[in-house]
C-alpha cells in the first residue's frame, strides 16, 4: 500500500514537471499599486531565447503595443517590469471624476533565438489613477 501511494505520488510529480516544462513562462501576474503596474513572471527555461518584449493593450482583444523589451537572462528565473506609463492612456474617456479606472491588458511576446516567438496567454488588471497625476505626468513629458 505505501509503495502503491508513493509511485502514484512519483508519476504525478512527474507529470506536474513535464507539463510545467512545456510552458516557458509560468507564474505571470499583474497588480496596480494606483502609481505604476507590476508586472512579475518566472520562466522554466530559457534555452534559446533572446528577449522578452512587454506588449499592453486598452481594448481587448487586440490593439497590443510593445511599451519595453527585457533580454533574457539565459536561465530559469524571476522577471518584474514595472509600468510607469500606464496613467497616460485611459479606457474610461467619460469619466469627469478625480479617480478613474482603467483596464489594461498586458501579454509577453517570447522571442527565440531561431527568430520564432510566441505570446503568453493576456492578464489584465484594474488602475486607478488620479486625473492630477496624469495632468503632472504629462506635464514632466512635456519638459524633458
Amino acid at each position: 500500500m505505501k509503495k502503491t501511494i508513493l509511485l502514484l505520488i512519483g508519476i504525478i510529480a512527474i507529470t506536474a514537471m513535464a507539463l510545467a516544462v512545456d510552458s516557458i513562462i509560468y507564474d505571470f501576474s499583474a497588480s496596480s499599486d494606483n502609481q505604476v503596474v507590476t508586472l512579475k513572471w518566472k520562466t522554466n527555461s530559457e534555452s534559446n531565447l533572446t528577449e522578452f518584449d512587454i506588449e499592453r493593450s486598452v481594448t481587448m482583444p487586440g490593439g497590443y503595443v510593445k511599451i519595453d523589451n527585457i533580454k533574457a537572462k539565459g536561465k530559469p528565473g524571476s522577471y518584474e517590469f514595472v509600468d510607469k506609463t500606464a496613467y497616460k492612456e485611459s479606457t474610461n474617456k467619460s469619466s469627469a471624476s478625480l479617480q478613474k479606472e482603467n483596464e489594461y491588458y498586458y501579454r509577453i511576446k517570447i522571442n527565440k533565438s531561431s527568430s520564432s516567438y510566441e505570446y503568453t496567454d493576456p492578464i489584465n488588471v484594474i488602475h486607478k489613477t488620479s486625473n492630477i497625476r496624469k495632468t503632472w505626468g504629462m506635464i514632466k513629458e512635456m519638459m524633458r
